[in-house]
């Protein structure tokens, strides 16, 4: 959570086009993950927008902030928690490069 707090500062365009495709990525596992372990999330955000521009670049990380949130609340099956830890320490080594 606070890798994504941190990714609101960065400005370079590159960064932030490889930063949104990273978050769209875990945000389409995180909805098939849903989809299987027919998990219903309040509010769960499936699409996140892919726009570069600040307003949209920031409502992209706070929709994946509030799934994650959201998952933890309502994953309580083992499996489905230990897939949902592993991808995020695989989205954690590869979005550290940019903060």
């Amino acid at each position: 959570m606070d890798l994504l707090r941190k990714l609101k500062m960065v400005n370079n365009k590159r960064k932030c086009k490889k930063i949104i495709a990273l978050c769209c990525n875990l945000n389409t596992q995180l909805d098939d993950l849903v989809k299987r372990a027919r998990l219903k999330p309040h509010a769960f955000a499936a699409t996140l927008s892919k726009k570069l521009d600040d307003k949209h670049y920031e409502r992209t990380l706070v929709n994946l902030r509030h799934n994650l949130k959201q998952m933890n609340k309502t994953c309580i099956n083992k499996s489905a928690r230990k897939f949902m830890t592993d991808e995020l320490k695989a989205f954690n080594t590869k979005i550290k490069k940019y903060c």
